[in-house]
């Protein structure tokens, strides 16, 4: 049974990421993929973090791997993005069979294979599943550091991997530190005494790769970490992004998870929390984590709302055995058995229109528009009359050719440099000389149009 669900969670997760990719905030092109371009095509857009040196190489480095297979064939966006989605899609799911495993030893297959289906199959652990956040890529790396101590049993390959999986999700996102700390300490205070120094070995040995390796991308060791900490604190970097109140996290996930799904779900996890408070422990600590910064995006959260589901998972499967077990007369357990189908149903189908939006998703308009670009024989430059950070990048634009952003009416508009202005579609047409407009209209993303400048280039 657990095994057809999954198959259908993957499969549902890679179909969406074959079927259009919506683009959730300009981080996912800019912090990874369009770096992961320049390192392979020797082109690219540069934020101001990769030129101070407060973004780790690992996640884009990762990245690039289906770009340099890609490149070996001559192959553009069309290969290599969906290539790129569907390893993050299969990333996504990695802690489900281990909780399985946790959960049958437990609780027996049937409902632990019923209750896995809350994590596979809940709104926020699909829309992101493929995306290319950190946020979203680090979530199931922190979801497998929190239940492989109780999936499997030590040895010093077992510690080798582990001890690896805390320091790459610290890597690739250090606000996670307290979790991952309540996680580690929790799984360490069990270990035998030789275990326990195999550990801390291990750690150590982890934290010296990772040093060499941000010496080797031409950084000081953890400069991610401690100059990120640094500027966004201290100088106030982050608060010029925007700030606000301390508890806007706890109104985003109302909002989200919905009234109905976000309260059976948390009162199921709020009256079984002794079973699984070494989950649910560190999902509270990544929230707090943001809450205390002033800038706040829906996608920070996201590690906590994987964590939180997971521990849905072990609570309703503590309930099902409970049922299963007590109910009078023994003839009607069947009713424990099949309280998970309960719960995902009420979780689910209050979800049902968000789940139909997902499965409609088409192609955002800033990628349709640089894929439309891209294919111009004639293109010379492109020049952007919105923020450049707001488009789709060099990553699908994949013509090493200038792009530059303007606001509409300045002199480079006529500049023989660029030919095709990218603009946002407000109803206007484009500016003289720009002429010809081709615009893409998805309802799921802002409108975006594309206009041609006759003649040659300068």
């Amino acid at each position: 049974m657990f095994w057809i669900l999954f198959a259908v969670a993957l499969a549902v997760r890679v179909g969406i990421a074959l079927g259009g990719q919506f683009i959730h905030h300009p981080d996912e092109i800019f912090q990874t993929i369009e770096q992961s371009h320049r390192v392979v095509f020797g082109y690219g857009l540069v934020p101001w973090e990769y030129v101070e040196g407060i973004r780790w190489w690992g996640l884009p480095l990762f990245l690039s791997l289906p770009m340099r297979v890609a490149s070996w064939f001559g192959g553009g966006p069309d290969v290599y993005m969906p290539a790129i989605h569907i390893m993050v899609a299969a990333i996504s799911v990695l802690p489900f069979p281990y909780l399985f495993v946790v959960l049958s030893r437990r609780f027996g297959g049937l409902i632990a294979a019923l209750s896995c289906a809350i994590p596979m199959f809940w709104y926020e652990n699909i829309a992101l599943s493929s995306n290319t956040l950190s946020d979203s890529i680090s979530a199931p790396f922190l979801g497998l550091c929190a239940i492989l101590p109780f999936a499997i049993r030590w040895s010093w390959r077992s510690l080798v991997v582990w001890t690896g999986l805390l320091v790459l999700t610290f890597s690739l996102r250090f606000h996670l530190a307290p979790a991952l700390a309540v996680i580690a300490i929790s799984a360490w205070v069990l270990m035998s005494a030789r275990d326990k120094k195999l550990s801390l070995i291990f750690v150590g040995l982890w934290l010296l790769v990772v040093a060499v390796f941000d010496m080797a991308t031409g950084l000081w060791p953890f400069q991610h970490v401690w100059l990120n900490l640094w500027r966004n604190i201290f100088d106030g970097v982050a608060a010029t992004f925007g700030t606000s109140p301390w508890y806007t996290y706890l109104e985003s996930m109302v909002f989200n998870w919905g009234a109905v799904a976000g309260g059976v779900g948390a009162g199921i996890v709020l009256v079984t929390i002794r079973q699984h408070w070494r989950l649910t422990l560190p999902a509270i600590l990544v929230v707090l984590a943001f809450s205390f910064i002033g800038h706040k995006e829906y996608r920070f959260y996201f590690p906590a709302t994987l964590l939180m589901t997971i521990a849905m998972a072990w609570a309703v499967a503590y309930l099902a055995r409970s049922i299963a077990t007590d109910i009078q007369p023994r003839g009607l357990a069947w009713i424990g058995t099949l309280f998970p189908v309960l719960v995902c149903a009420v979780i689910a189908i209050p979800n049902q229109a968000r789940f139909q939006i997902l499965f409609q998703q088409q192609e955002d308009n800033e990628i349709a528009a640089m894929r439309y670009l891209a294919q111009q024989d004639d293109l010379c430059g492109v020049i952007t009359s919105e923020l450049i950070w707001y488009t789709a990048g060099y990553v699908y634009l994949h013509r090493d050719v200038p792009f530059a952003q303007t606001g509409v009416g300045e002199a480079s508009l006529a500049s023989p440099e660029f030919n095709y202005l990218h603009y946002v579609d407000d109803g206007t047409p484009p500016p003289a000389p720009y002429m010809d407009s081709v615009c893409f209209n998805h309802p799921m993303s802002q409108a975006i149009c594309v206009a041609h400048r006759a003649g040659d280039c300068g």
